[in-house]
């Protein structure tokens, strides 16, 4: 095994002196970080913090999705100052929490960072930069905004500030007082951890990691990435889990070995059993933070015929406690292995070791052990014990001296590897007008291992709704924080000294399931509908039951935060429609969840607005996406703009071939305005492709009588044909004749090109999403060629990138007419206009949202 680096930069620049140009990080989009570009990033995030003020001893707050650049970010960081990573999907309140309970110096966040977290950190007084993308970091940019000066390699690098005696990392463990406690853990310690990972699974610079676990997690952070580093071998990252694309990544970029939750697993095996051949190079899969059934391990060694190693590991020991060797070694079904850098003794309650296959209590002494929680003496003392640490699980040493894992004396609920105190629970909902009482509890779950019950007691006089309920908790809570199972009962049962069991209230609303009507059930009995029948079949294959009734709740049968996001996804492909993250918790029935997909005020027609904020006096402003994307194209703009600004913009959808046209978008389009705001005023725009069906829109609502306050044409393409022009492809010269055929041509060589690109080019190339984007492609060029851009008589706005060409500026001013400016955003290239002059846009708004001619 190599020698230990002490530090995390450390083991960066380790390599990048031994082999500079190998790869340390690959990214799911192509871009490759090699160790040479690495440790350059990380010299340039010691400059940009040194010259901010950070030092030893500084604690910096990060938000970031999962990914390269958090990778990247956590390893600069760690270079100077202490990292606090932060779950991007925490609420204001949790945000505050953590943020004040950790004493940061200073936020970092992302292009799409939660409007969440900056609130809680203005609120607290703690300053907010944006980050740049990784990609600008790699050419000299610094990796803050605003900072001016860049990375020079030619200067003398910084030596690291940080020593192995520092903190690298302060992440938070839940305790059954509800209150989280603060994990500092040493830079040697998750280094020597991670070295013990490397060396215990025989890890090389071959060896290639495919990461699907979130960097704001121990196990992502030292199970994955710094035990990768320190071998010298290179990490896949990825947004986390897509059941869509994994098949791809395995195949792709040939990972050799992969760690994740059993609830990661489950899914895995689910949407790769759908293949018949699947190519993968994955020598092992490893399994920690959660129990791996034994049935689960079998079923994921016969699919992928590799060994399935699982592992024990906790936040308090930089991670990994035990593992499973690799064979030739037997790794056992059910157990979590043997020690690995601990020595693990197995306590009875009188403090007495116990001997083989006597269960106890899991205590742990190693170097890698943290050294207490921060200011908290009170709970070190309770935990602490001659050296020993009291894990609080239950468990046995077999005579081969395998630890297997029985149950948890604490009370903490262990959801797919996510702790969470019940107190925490709790604690949200008795905030909630009409609750009386909250007992949250662990509730058994076939793949996450636990997920959250809840039993409320309304106050008297309320009648409570679960469907309020749980939007207060998603309020306040991370969504897989929400209970899946909530219970109103006129009071919490208790056991005979008054005090209330948690561990046995699982088993009472398992029984209450039992006793009442069978959950498969259709309102009177009717037959489901077409758009149910199609609904149902996403959520049979997803959750693999069946049958399932239109009025099951998604989470009674089963489902959880991976599963629906599958069926969310599954169900904005198959019908073309946005759906929010959360949708399941507000309509977590089929009968519900088709009533939100159908629209009952359409008659059961697709409704296509989506609203970013509804309520406001000032003059409601409408916005089409290019033709590529979606609604949500516009939801960090949307962020730019007043609160009391309203702001629709449309979603995809499926148009019929009777309005395959610009004309027939934008008349559904219209009629969706109409149908909220009978009367105008109305702001109108659009982006690229959807600027043209704007167009189109202003002139159909002038049409009907209706005043326009503005058109916005944001970053447009040229116009095939306008007022005083027609492209005519028979004036185009034999030099021209290979770009007419690019732009359409007759309509016989587009429907030729598309099928013979799409169908016999590139077959096994392009995935069906790329096949897709590529027929929306050609379709908007089609339908471009076909329509006659009308000259328009109102205001209009026009906002073109930096490098437009002077004909394109001339053919939209002919369009628009003379009640038109054009604003140029200096700087931003095509597809850039709202990323580098969003504020200037979202000025222009309030301006005409103000104006009253």
């Amino acid at each position: 095994m190599p020698p230990i680096d002490p530090t995390t930069s450390g083991m960066v620049e380790k390599w990048a002196a031994r082999s500079a140009d190998s790869p340390a990080i690959i990214d799911t989009s192509g871009m490759i970080i090699s160790y040479r570009d690495l440790s350059e990033i990380i010299s340039s995030w010691k400059q940009a913090l040194t010259h901010q003020g950070i030092s030893n001893g500084s604690r910096v707050a990060v938000v970031l999705p999962n990914g390269s650049d958090i990778a990247a970010t956590f390893l600069g960081i760690t270079s100077v100052a202490t990292c606090v990573p932060l779950n991007p999907s925490y609420s204001r309140d949790e945000f505050f929490f953590y943020l004040q309970d950790t004493g940061c110096a200073e936020l970092l966040v992302g292009d799409n960072y939660p409007i969440a977290a900056e609130e809680a950190a203005q609120d607290l007084g703690i300053p907010c930069y944006k980050l740049r993308p990784i990609k600008e970091i790699l050419f000299g940019a610094s990796p803050i905004y605003g900072e001016m000066h860049t990375h020079n390699p030619m200067i003398t690098p910084v030596e690291p500030d940080s020593h192995p005696e520092d903190s690298a990392l302060i992440l938070h463990t839940s305790g059954t007082t509800g209150k989280p406690k603060r994990v500092p853990l040493r830079q040697d310690r998750i280094c020597r951890n991670a070295a013990t990972i490397a060396g215990f699974l025989h890890l090389t610079p071959a060896d290639r990691c495919l990461n699907l676990m979130p960097l704001f997690h121990v196990h992502g952070l030292v199970g994955c990435l710094l035990a990768t580093l320190h071998s010298g071998g290179a990490i896949i990252t990825t947004p986390g889990f897509q059941s869509d694309k994994i098949a791809g990544w395995l195949h792709d970029f040939e990972p050799t070995w992969l760690s994740a939750v059993p609830a990661i697993h489950h899914s895995l095996l689910r949407v790769l059993g759908n293949y018949e051949e699947f190519v993968h190079h994955l020598r092992f899969i490893r399994s920690c933070s959660a129990p791996l059934p034994p049935s689960l391990l079998q079923k994921m060694e016969e699919r992928f015929k590799v060994p399935v190693i699982e592992a024990y590991g906790m936040t308090e020991a930089s991670h990994q406690i035990a593992s499973n060797p690799l064979p030739p070694a037997p790794h056992k079904p059910g157990s979590v292995g043997i020690p690995t850098g601990y020595t693990i003794r197995i306590q009875d309650r009188h403090g007495q070791e116990c001997g083989p296959d006597m269960r106890g209590e899991v205590w742990i002494f190693g170097k890698n052990l943290f050294s207490g929680y921060e200011d908290n003496p009170a709970v070190n003392a309770e935990e602490f014990h001659k050296g020993f640490f009291r894990t609080g699980d239950e468990g046995y040493i077999d005579p081969d001296g395998y630890l297997f894992l029985t149950g948890r004396l604490k009370e903490l609920i262990n959801k797919g590897g996510e702790k969470v105190a019940p107190r925490e629970i709790e604690e949200v909902f008795l905030r909630c007008t009409g609750v009386d009482q909250a007992v949250a509890f662990g509730i058994p779950h076939r793949e996450l291992g636990e997920d959250i019950g809840l039993i409320i007691v309304p106050s008297p006089g309320y009648e409570l709704a679960l469907t309020n309920l749980k939007q207060h908790a998603l309020q306040h809570l991370a969504p897989w924080k929400v209970p899946s199972k909530i219970q109103i009962m006129d009071e919490v049962p208790k056991g005979p000294t008054g005090k209330v069991r948690r561990r046995e209230l699982a088993a009472l609303l398992s029984d209450l399931d039992r006793h009442h009507e069978p959950q498969y059930h259709n309102r009177g009995g009717e037959t489901p509908s077409i758009l149910e029948e199609q609904i149902q079949k996403i959520w049979e294959k997803a959750l693999q039951h069946s049958p399932i009734g239109l009025d099951e709740d998604f989470f009674s049968i089963g489902g959880y935060s991976l599963t629906a996001m599958a069926i969310t996804t599954e169900l904005e492909r198959a019908f073309a429609v946005e759906l929010a993250p959360t949708i399941l918790f507000s309509a977590p029935t089929i009968r519900e969840l088709t009533a939100v997909i159908a629209g009952e005020r359409l008659g059961g027609s697709l409704p296509t607005l989506v609203p970013f904020q509804e309520k406001g006096d000032l003059t409601p402003l409408f916005l089409v996406p290019p033709g590529h994307g979606n609604a949500f194209f516009y939801q960090d703009f949307a962020a730019l703009l007043e609160s009391d600004q309203p702001f629709y913009s449309f979603s995809r959808y499926q148009m019929p071939k009777s309005t395959s046209s610009i004309e027939g978008i934008a008349a559904r389009n219209v009629d969706e305005i109409i149908r909220i705001k009978p009367e105008g005023p109305f702001l109108v725009g659009g982006y690229c492709f959807g600027a043209v069906v704007a167009l189109e829109m202003a002139h159909q609502l002038q049409d009907r009588g209706l005043e326009v306050r503005g058109l916005m044409i944001i970053d447009p393409d040229q116009l095939p044909n306008g007022p005083g022009w027609r492209w005519d492809p028979q004036r185009q010269n034999w030099k021209e004749f290979p770009l007419w055929l690019m732009r359409g041509g007759p309509r016989r060589w587009l429907w030729f090109a598309s099928r013979f690109i799409t169908r016999i080019i590139c077959p096994t190339h392009l995935s069906e999403e790329q096949r897709n984007h590529l027929e929306v492609i050609l379709s908007n060029v089609q339908m471009l060629r076909n329509y006659h851009a009308r000259q328009y008589t109102g205001h209009a706005l026009v906002f073109h990138h930096g490098t437009v060409d002077g004909s394109l500026v001339t053919q939209w001013g002919m369009v628009l007419g003379k009640y038109t400016e054009s604003v140029v955003i200096v700087g931003a290239k095509h597809h850039e206009v709202l990323d580098k002059g969003g504020e200037q846009v979202a000025e222009h708004v309030r301006f005409l949202s103000n104006s009253t001619n």
